[in-house]
């Protein structure tokens, strides 16, 4: 585990999907993460499926997944399960809501709210702090690509832009959200994801253009007006 690739809030979004694992692959990743949210909204939830399946090698439930198995009656999750097969379903069941490896946490949306919590200010990236032990927390849900860095007691933020590479400090601890592949909320139309390389110790955010999921449109259009999901 050298170069690990950051995925997150794919949607069911295919051309956004294979157009981050395409980059990836170019890039050498050795290590597929998943912050999750891999369906809802998007029209190809077993495909995307298929390739998380294939492809992830650490993943966490996403609300949407959570919502899937509980039986939701969201009409893009009732179309999702009905396209989803038996090996998918225990895909979703078998993933934990947290995932811990020896440096690194994964969560969907917070180490406190797991499905549930916007990491968006230092409270809220301060409160999960507390909840993991590892050197880096990975987490989605917002949609929006951050980097929030714990040092001592305080809790710092940095402004992000495609193509930024950060270098990481092991004296420092870091939530990492890649942003999200299917349903970007930072303004920006490209699939958006994150490339951690562990022998420079540096973290690059980057995106890719992809034909897109008209399904995805509406949906971001709405959210961009005031709603979340």
């Amino acid at each position: 585990m050298r170069r690990i690739g950051l995925v997150s809030d794919i949607h069911g979004n295919l051309p956004a999907f294979r157009s981050v694992l395409d980059a990836l692959r170019e890039a050498n990743v050795d290590t597929l993460i998943c912050c999750g949210d891999v369906i809802g909204v998007g029209s190809s939830p077993g495909v995307c499926t298929e390739l998380a399946r294939s492809h992830v090698d650490h993943g966490v439930k996403g609300n949407h997944e959570s919502a899937l198995l509980r039986g939701s009656d969201d009409p893009a999750l009732a179309s999702a399960s009905a396209e989803l097969s038996e090996a998918d379903l225990r895909y979703y069941e078998g993933l934990p809501e947290i995932a811990t490896l020896q440096e690194f946490a994964v969560v969907h949306a917070s180490f406190r709210a797991p499905m549930m919590e916007y990491i968006l200010d230092r409270e809220t990236a301060q409160a999960s702090f507390a909840l993991f032990d590892q050197w880096i927390g990975f987490h989605g849900h917002t949609h929006i690509p951050s980097v929030f860095m714990l040092s001592g007691c305080e809790v710092r933020s940095l402004d992000l832009t495609s193509g930024l590479t950060v270098r990481l400090h092991r004296s420092m601890r870091y939530l990492i959200n890649p942003g999200s592949v299917g349903m970007p909320r930072n303004g920006s139309c490209g699939a958006s994801y994150a490339l951690l390389d562990l022998e420079s110790e540096t973290l690059t955010f980057d995106e890719v253009s992809h034909e897109g999921d008209l399904t995805l449109s509406g949906a971001s259009l709405r959210q961009a007006r005031g709603g979340r999901r």
